[in-house]
């Protein structure tokens, strides 16, 4: 699983993690860059990246100028979203290309629509839709659609660009914008929940023995209230040990 760093504005590659280092090139926006780890060195973060033929170079950690791609597994049964590509010269943001369905002038414009979905359990009807509209004399939408457990990598959030959508690329030539709604589990850190979860429910099971064998708790109805005190204690643990792994495994990658 390759990783990757989408640049969101032009920023400059050093050769070395030194910030009087050479400059041996500037990146620019909507770059995809692989890249391998993240450094600390001298009080100041850096991003190690993979340029023409395995060189290498670094990039200063700035929160605003590149958007660390997450590699996601899809959970719902469908996420249904768009691409497009400009017919003309007018490089709009996306923000701007696409409105409220009945909000744009169709004497002046050729008007066509798109929907966008997504469906968590068709049987419960959880689905969270959106009908978009779009001048198609300046774009072409093309569909996009993603079933469960379509793997993808996350390349923009709606967090980072305070947008309706996340930007999706599983680098096979699929990729576009789903909502943000879309439910993903970064494969990154998969791991970590059923860890959590297995400690957890062992910690429980080691508890309860615990308590039995001392005498604490009597076979009586009082168990059902011991027993909420024991999963309510669990489930806080293992909040508690989720965060904690994930921490410690972030700054494990920081640091080789």
């Amino acid at each position: 699983m390759d990783k990757f760093l989408r640049i969101l504005k032009p920023v400059k590659v050093y050769a070395k993690h030194e910030s009087k280092s050479r400059i041996i090139k500037e990146l620019v926006a909507d770059e995809l860059i692989l890249f391998n780890r993240e450094k600390r060195r001298n009080q100041q973060n850096w991003m190690e990246i993979y340029l023409e033929k395995d060189k290498v170079g670094y990039l200063k950690k700035d929160s605003d100028a590149f958007f660390r791609c997450s590699f996601a597994s899809l959970n719902d049964e469908i996420s249904s979203g768009f691409n497009y590509e400009y017919k003309t010269e007018d490089a709009s943001k996306i923000a701007t290309l696409f409105h409220q369905v009945g909000t744009l002038n169709k004497e002046q414009h050729t008007v066509e629509t798109i929907e966008v979905k997504t469906i968590d359990d068709s049987d419960e009807k959880k689905i969270a839709q959106l009908q978009l509209e779009y001048n198609a004399d300046i774009i072409n939408v093309i569909p996009v659609v993603f079933t469960k457990e379509s793997e993808f990598y996350v390349t923009n959030d709606a967090e980072t660009n305070d947008s309706l959508f996340i930007q999706v690329d599983n680098r096979l030539g699929k990729k576009g914008y789903l909502l943000k709604t879309t439910n993903y589990t970064n494969t990154e850190d998969k791991w970590v929940t059923p860890f959590a979860i297995t400690v957890a429910i062992l910690a429980v099971i080691g508890i309860f023995i615990a308590f039995l064998a001392s005498g604490w708790i009597v076979i009586s109805g009082l168990m059902f209230i011991v027993g909420f005190g024991v999963a309510f204690v669990a489930i806080i643990v293992m909040q508690i040990l989720i965060l904690i792994l994930r921490g410690i495994f972030n700054h494990i990658r920081k640091r080789l």
